[in-house]
């Protein structure tokens, strides 16, 4: 009986040993990975809190803090979160498998290696670029048509330029059926005139 409470005793011991190590290695990767991103590095060594400034490395809220407490979803969030870590330092999707399955060797070379740390992973950083292009296109759109809605020339600077050509195409357009019909009564009426007076003149 005193045999089996020593072994169970010697076990707990040796696990609590390992889970320190682990803690430590853990933590020592973190701490270079916090201090490359301009994080607290001392953050890496507090529980919960080193999960939460790691969301701040790698651009994800910090209430994702959350989800690591409940079952398989941790699992889906660690996943999303190493592939983050990957990115943000330029690494692509085979180092964060490594990172994923052996955190203490990739997280150290990421944390104390030649990496450094670029920013915001790629496909989160580039979302509010390409919607940022998005908006000055539909400005620029929106200006352009307002002109025309209005009746007014799109460029201000068309105006002088385009007056006189209105003005001559005004002047050429063809006469209408009364100005004939008026011009006719008019060429009419001074052949009736000359024709009379030749008469008298006779």
């Amino acid at each position: 009986m005193l045999a089996q409470t020593t072994t169970s005793a010697g076990g707990g011991a040796g696990l609590l040993l390992w889970y320190i190590v682990f803690y430590v290695i853990y933590s020592l990767a973190f701490y270079g990975v916090f201090k490359k991103a301009g994080q607290e590095a001392w953050a890496a060594f507090v529980p919960i809190y080193n999960i939460y400034v790691l969301m701040k490395v790698v651009g994800r809220p910090g209430w994702w803090l959350l989800l690591y407490f409940i079952p398989f979803v941790n699992l889906v969030i660690l996943i999303i979160v190493m592939i983050d870590l990957a990115k943000s330092f330029g690494k692509g999707g085979g180092y964060a498998v490594g990172l994923i399955f052996l955190f203490w060797i990739f997280g150290m070379i990421l944390g104390f290696g030649s990496a450094q740390y670029v920013g915001l992973p790629a496909a989160a950083a580039r979302w509010p670029r390409r919607l940022h292009h998005r908006l000055l296109r539909a400005r620029r759109s929106h200006r352009r048509r307002r002109p025309h809605r209005l009746g007014l020339p799109a460029d201000g600077g068309d105006d002088a330029s385009a007056g006189p050509a209105t003005a001559r195409s005004d002047d050429r357009s063809p006469p209408s059926s009364k100005a004939r019909a008026r011009v006719r009564r008019g060429a009419d009426g001074r052949a009736g005139g000359g024709g009379c007076g030749g008469g008298a003149a006779r």
